[in-house]
């Protein structure tokens, strides 16, 4: 029988876990020179793995953005910025965000605890992969800011806590520079504007650029047709490589590649449709336990494979999505010390950035969450080519951590 330590012990491991996609299950192909950072996952984390991909394709069904468009997002980087905001509420509100991003059992400092050890366990998988998370608070002068929230802050995400002049309109200029040097200058203008009434803003930055552990010849790029989601064709630039092994799973209704980068930790999941117009179907059905299932039953092979070279960037405002999805947004009395108007999220910016070419892919993106004060108010086959709209990830294999996640539908709408 487990002791109460026992038991304790084991709700610990399963928070961590909580926030990844899954467990693979997979062979692993070390390389002498860079092995990944891999241990045995206990039950209690595989216990806790199946509702932790729900909050990343809960998101991605709930987008505000036309399913026509195309879209990209980094589910990780808005889980870990609600993760910091759930510190200034309690009560009802802390549950409405706890659920939202899955953790509806847990309690704020296990969620803590979890992103913790979630961050360094991704930043130790692969040395040759360039792969970073930053988080940072910045607040408005003249506030004091919670020591106990400032303190969750600087302990379990490592972030930056700053005062600005936010009536300075050079303000929003610190807080940009600072979210571009995290992502490599690929993440511009984040915060376009900052209101009177604005008095924080909870910054997640995340970046990953890895090269391909297979490339592509850059001599055999050429120009394709792509179906669309419309059914009509556009030309794109199509790579090709010679051999790419993987793993791969078929299905009736679509095909499932997953393409390793460096030492073959990090991987490109593809999810393609067999019909053009299925990709809308396949958004609004695949889940965490489907997609775990998929991956579980992939063989590996070792193919030919056609892919669209492409660059995609994507802006918008989740606040909607994340109401739609249960999220109340407003009641923070634990952001600032002192008797404070209530205070409410404005926006949930989320912008990010891809580029997918011969040598591989690097990746980008950052929230801000904006709050303000409210006035009282089988077999392989021999080639695979990716020639129609798809749904694709970023995401760490033995972890399981879904770190983007896309959809192409139009490569020329790019």
């Amino acid at each position: 029988m487990m002791t109460q330590k026992t038991m304790s012990l084991m709700r610990k491991l399963a928070v961590l876990f909580l926030i990844l996609a899954f467990t693979a299950c997979e062979e692993t192909a070390v390389t002498p020179d860079n092995p990944p950072n891999l241990r045995t996952l206990s039950a209690a984390e595989r216990q806790a793995s199946k509702s932790s991909n729900d909050f990343a394709f809960n998101l991605f069904r709930n987008l505000p953005s036309d399913p026509a468009d195309n879209s990209f997002i980094s589910p990780l980087s808005v889980s870990m910025a609600l993760g910091m905001l759930l510190n200034g509420t309690d009560g009802e509100v802390r549950q409405s965000i706890l659920n939202t991003i899955d953790f509806n059992d847990f309690t704020a400092e296990e969620v803590n605890a979890g992103f913790h050890d979630l961050t360094d366990l991704l930043l130790s998988m692969d040395k040759k992969v360039n792969f970073g998370l930053a988080n940072s608070v910045w607040y408005r002068l003249g506030l004091t800011v919670n020591s106990s929230f400032a303190s969750v802050i600087e302990n379990y995400y490592d972030g930056k806590i700053m005062g600005l002049d936010f009536d300075n309109p050079t303000s929003k200029d610190v807080i940009n520079n600072w979210v571009e040097s995290k992502t490599n200058n690929r993440i511009k203008n984040l915060i376009q504007q900052i209101n009177p009434d604005h008095v924080m803003f909870l910054v997640n930055a995340i970046y990953f650029k890895g090269d391909w552990k297979y490339q592509f010849d850059k001599s055999k790029t050429k120009k394709a047709p792509f179906t669309t989601l419309s059914g009509a064709t556009t030309q794109v630039d199509m790579m090709f490589s010679k051999g790419v092994s993987m793993k791969y799973k078929s299905t009736p209704d679509f095909q499932l590649l997953d393409i390793p980068y460096g030492n073959g930790q990090f991987r490109f999941t593809i999810l393609m449709p067999n019909e053009y117009a299925g990709i809308t179907s396949l958004i609004e059905t695949l889940n965490a336990e489907t997609f775990n299932t998929l991956l579980d039953a992939s063989d590996s092979i070792s193919v030919e494979l056609e892919l669209p070279k492409f660059k995609m960037n994507w802006r918008d405002d989740l606040k909607l999505s994340l109401e739609q999805m249960g999220m109340i947004m407003t009641g923070f009395p634990l952001l600032f010390e002192g008797p404070m108007p209530p205070i409410g999220v404005d926006q949930v910016i989320h912008q990010s950035f891809l580029e997918v070419n011969e040598e591989g892919s690097e990746a980008a993106a950052a929230t801000a969450i904006v709050s303000m004060t409210l006035c009282a108010c089988p077999q392989a086959p021999p080639k695979i080519t990716i020639d129609k709209p798809f749904l694709f990830m970023i995401r760490e294999k033995h972890s399981g951590a879904i770190l983007f996640m896309g959809h192409l539908t139009d490569p020329g709408a790019l």
